[in-house]
C-alpha cells in the first residue's frame, strides 16, 4: 500500500504526530509548546485548551468550523483507496474540536459549478473534461456574452499549442492514444506518472506569455503547482454529499464556470439577478436554499445572498 502526499499537508503533519509517540524530544517539537517563540514567531497567544477555548466562544457568539479536503474524500466512506487521510464529514469536524454533537448547528454545503481533484490518478470524477475544452464549452454556451464579461480571453492557438504539447508528451512516454479524461481505470494505473506530470509539462513547455495566458483559466493546486483535474457538476454526487453531512444550507463556488458575463463580480444583488433561475433550480431539486456564491478566487468575489 502506497500513500501520496505533497509532504507539506495534513498527512505530513499525521506521520509526524505518530512517529513522535515514542519520541519525547519529537513530541516537543510537535506540539512547540516548550518553545513557543520557535522560527522567530511568537506562538504562546496561540497555545489554548481548544475544546474550552470553544465552549467559552459559544456562550458569547456562534462559532464557524471551516472543513478541509472535501466531502466524497473521507477515508472511512470515501471511494477507497482514492482517499484522504481523515475523516472529513460534519460529524468529524466537530470531534476534531472537540464539541459535542449535540449542540445546535447549521452546516453550509460548499459546492462547485465545476468539481477538481489533485493531479493524477486521484480517484473518479463524473463528467471529467479537460480544461481546453471547458474554455471551449462555456464559450460556446454563452455565446457573444462572453465578449462583454472579464473572463479571461483565450486564443485558439495557444490552446491548440498545449494539446499539442501534451499529446507529444504522452506519444513520446507511449501512453494511450485517447484523451485523458477519457482513459480507463486500468490505463490511468499503469500511466499514473504520465497523468500526474504531462499536463503541468505541456504547460511549462510553452513560452512564459502562452503559460500566463493559460493560467487565467486553468487551475493549479497550490502546494504542488501541478494542473487540477476538472469535471462537471453531478447532482447525484452534491446529494450525497448532503447525506453524509446533512446540510441546512448550500454555497455555489465559482459560480462564473457557469456565467462567464459574472466573472470577477463582486456585486450580490446583480450576481442573484443573472443567475436567478439557475440557482431557483438548485434550490427546487436539493431543497435547501442557496444562502451565498463565489464568482472567483478573491475575498470580494464571496458574495452572501441570503
Amino acid at each position: 500500500m502506497a500513500m501520496g502526499a505533497t509532504g507539506k499537508g495534513s498527512s505530513e503533519a499525521v506521520v509526524e504526530r505518530m512517529m513522535a509517540r515514542s519520541n519525547f524530544e519529537r513530541v516537543e517539537h510537535v506540539c512547540f509548546s516548550s518553545e513557543p517563540f520557535s522560527a522567530g514567531i511568537n506562538f504562546s497567544e496561540c497555545l489554548c485548551d481548544v475544546p474550552r477555548f470553544l465552549r467559552e466562544c459559544l456562550g458569547r457568539g456562534p462559532v464557524i468550523l471551516e472543513g478541509t479536503q472535501g466531502a466524497m474524500l473521507d477515508f472511512i466512506t470515501g471511494p477507497y483507496p482514492f482517499v484522504t487521510n481523515r475523516a472529513v464529514s460534519t460529524a468529524a469536524w466537530l470531534a476534531y474540536a472537540g464539541l459535542p454533537p449535540t449542540f445546535a448547528i447549521r452546516v453550509v454545503l460548499v459546492a462547485r459549478t465545476r468539481p477538481i481533484r489533485v493531479a493524477g490518478n486521484s480517484g473518479p470524477m463524473p463528467g471529467e473534461t479537460s480544461w481546453p475544452e471547458l474554455y471551449r464549452e462555456i464559450r460556446r454556451k454563452q455565446g457573444k456574452s462572453v465578449v462583454h464579461s472579464n473572463m479571461p480571453r483565450l486564443s485558439e492557438v495557444t490552446l491548440v499549442a498545449f494539446e499539442h504539447e501534451l499529446r507529444k508528451l504522452i506519444e513520446k512516454a507511449h501512453g494511450p492514444s485517447t484523451a485523458m479524461e477519457h482513459w480507463t481505470r486500468e490505463q490511468c494505473i499503469k500511466n499514473r506518472k504520465l497523468l500526474s506530470e504531462a499536463p503541468t509539462q505541456a504547460l511549462l513547455s510553452l513560452s512564459q506569455s502562452q503559460q500566463g495566458e493559460l493560467l487565467q483559466f486553468f487551475e493549479r493546486t497550490t502546494v504542488t503547482n501541478k494542473l487540477r483535474r476538472v469535471a462537471g457538476f453531478s447532482m447525484e454526487t452534491v446529494r450525497e454529499a448532503m447525506l453524509l453531512n446533512g446540510c441546512h444550507e448550500l454555497w455555489v463556488s465559482f459560480l462564473n464556470y457557469e456565467f462567464p458575463e459574472l466573472w470577477g463580480s463582486a456585486d450580490a444583488a446583480w450576481t442573484a439577478h443573472v443567475a436567478n433561475a439557475h440557482l431557483f433550480d438548485l434550490e427546487d431539486q436539493l431543497n435547501v436554499p442557496v444562502v451565498g456564491v463565489t464568482t472567483g478566487p478573491h475575498p470580494e468575489n464571496h458574495l452572501w445572498l441570503k
